[in-house]
């Protein structure tokens, strides 16, 4: 189970397209930067209700114990996730918040350096399989989901216990 959450969380971060602080003058350097790293004061229970391109929710369960509703989402530009900016809001039973964790960014748009990718799933798997030491053997597209994020399935290829998922994403850092 380590192998394959390592394996998985290594891919989607290979697969990031990278976030940085643009640099045009020391003024306005200072400004993205401190703006590239301000917290949002966004309300996530507000925002899950308008349903905009500025967050993906990747997970929602209820728990069948105590019946809060978890909600996890991430930021995105244009429907397109942002590593680094993972957030939850969770509900009690008559949908009263109970706790918000909330990681998006004031302004993530003026982070945006590139918006080219870096390198493809395939190469990505290989490179963190070669990085952890794994063969990797008759790695295959198993299902092409698409999407803005160019989601794909790959197969075990020896190095997961389950097919691979890759997607792309941006990721932020400074």
């Amino acid at each position: 189970m380590m192998k394959k959450t390592t394996l998985l969380v290594m891919v989607l971060c290979m697969l990031t397209i990278q976030l940085s602080a643009q640099q045009k003058n020391p003024g306005k350097e200072k400004e993205a930067a401190r703006l590239a790293t301000e917290p949002s004061s966004i309300s996530l229970e507000k925002l899950i209700e308008e349903k905009n391109s500025s967050y993906v929710i990747t997970n929602e369960n209820v728990s069948r114990l105590s019946g809060i509703r978890h909600v996890y989402l991430r930021q995105a530009i244009n429907g397109m996730e942002v590593y680094g900016t993972e957030s939850s809001v969770h509900f009690d039973k008559i949908g009263k918040v109970i706790k918000e964790h909330n990681k998006f960014l004031a302004d993530v748009q003026i982070t945006l350096k590139n918006s080219s990718q870096g390198i493809n799933a395939r190469a990505a798997i290989n490179a963190v399989a070669n990085q952890m030491g794994y063969k990797v053997s008759n790695l295959q597209e198993v299902k092409s989901i698409g999407g803005k994020n160019k989601a794909t399935v790959f197969n075990k290829a020896g190095i997961s216990l389950v097919d691979i998922p890759t997607k792309f994403m941006y990721t932020h850092s400074i």
